[in-house]
């Protein structure tokens, strides 16, 4: 599968969340990646 940083869900290849709104618990940096994965 893919990688994912631990903490978070959108830091990686692809992303480990469910929908949008959810993210992991290093939150600040997961907004960062998930902002960057939907540009």
């Amino acid at each position: 599968g893919a990688f994912i940083m631990p903490g978070t869900l959108w830091c990686g290849a692809g992303n480990a969340a469910s929908d949008y709104s959810q993210l992991g618990t290093e939150k600040d940096t997961d907004m960062c990646c998930r902002d960057h994965d939907h540009c």
